[in-house]
């Protein structure tokens, strides 16, 4: 269970700091995210193991939804602050799913903006982002606490063409270092697993992520609507 558990933690963390990326503050082509009311975004995830989609939905232009179908099912929601974007699900209980098994998790703390705004985006800038959150999981007749801490510097450094099955694109790259701290308790034993994950980002501006590649996982930008 703890390997299948960290696997959902990775995962969904991921996730979380990936359309959490693809923020900007004001609409119209000129941003990094235009999140006119109605627009949408899909993308494939290849990640070793079963391939699962995530869409992401834009209610208004402060507020979007992302929500992940597959072997990992979540739902989770943003919002705009002054600074950028933020997570809207702070301090609320979500059920989600890895591969059949629910998992319980609170979002307890934040710091730092997901994404800055979009005035900000030049190569060179860097920012960093903090979550911790608490999950349960049941794993035969036990039950799994785990406490998560993901810790994100991220980094732009520079422009690329990259092609996806939406098309080509001018991008904006992103160096992303995330190190994680989960403490796992569970039939009275308690450990304390470190992770470091690299990733690379490719943002395209007036489109959204369009890639986010690491030696772990691919996610490619299959279709996407910008509502006018």
């Amino acid at each position: 269970m703890h390997n299948s558990l960290n696997m959902a933690r990775r995962v969904v963390l991921l996730s979380f700091l990936l359309f959490g990326c693809v923020g900007g503050v004001a609409q119209g082509a000129g941003t990094i995210f235009p999140t006119t009311k109605g627009s949408s975004w899909s993308y494939q995830y290849s990640h070793g193991g079963p391939a699962f989609t995530q869409t992401i939905t834009a209610s208004t232009p402060t507020h979007f939804t992302e929500k992940q179908t597959g072997s990992v099912a979540a739902v989770m929601h943003f919002k705009r602050s002054p600074q950028g974007w933020v997570s809207a699900d702070l301090g609320n209980v979500q059920i989600r799913k890895m591969q059949g098994r629910k998992i319980k998790i609170k979002i307890v703390r934040t710091s730092g903006v997901v994404i800055p705004k979009t005035s900000l985006w030049k190569p060179g800038y860097q920012w960093k982002y903090a979550m911790t959150d608490k999950s349960t999981a049941s794993s035969g007749p036990f039950v799994v606490l785990v406490h998560t801490t993901v810790a994100s510097h991220l980094t732009i450094t520079g422009f690329r063409h990259v092609t996806v099955p939406a098309g080509k694109f001018k991008c904006c790259r992103v160096k992303v270092t995330e190190d994680i701290t989960s403490v796992v308790a569970v039939a009275g034993q308690v450990q304390t697993r470190h992770m470091r994950i690299k990733m690379t980002e490719y943002y395209a501006r007036g489109v959204g992520l369009v890639e986010r590649s690491s030696n772990h996982m691919v996610a490619q930008l299959t279709h996407y609507k910008i509502a006018r």
